[in-house]
């Protein structure tokens, strides 16, 4: 059961640390963007770990961490969004 919990918490390290490097040598780093691409690499290590059969304690309290981090996801998308609407990009004036 230990050797699964490793297992979630070095493949979550290796894709935050190639997230990091990949951000770096395009230039395009910014923490909003480090925290949308760690919580989606999170959805898909939890979506490709999970245990079909016995779901132990430990997934419930990684679970209740992933809705945090998602609700987390939606302020920065959504703050995302309203700054560009704010700045004309998607407003309807531009568009028509």
């Amino acid at each position: 059961m230990h050797q699964q919990r490793l297992n979630v918490i070095v493949w979550q390290l290796s894709a935050m640390v190639a997230t990091v490097f990949v951000l770096v040598a395009t230039a395009s780093f910014s923490y909003e963007v480090f925290f949308l691409l760690s919580v989606l690499w999170l959805l898909i290590i939890v979506s490709l770990t999970d245990p079909f059969v016995v779901r132990p304690r430990w997934r419930r309290r990684l679970n209740r961490l992933l809705a945090i981090m998602l609700v987390g996801f939606a302020l920065v998308l959504g703050n995302r969004v309203f700054g560009l609407q704010e700045i004309g990009i998607l407003s309807a004036a531009t568009v028509s």
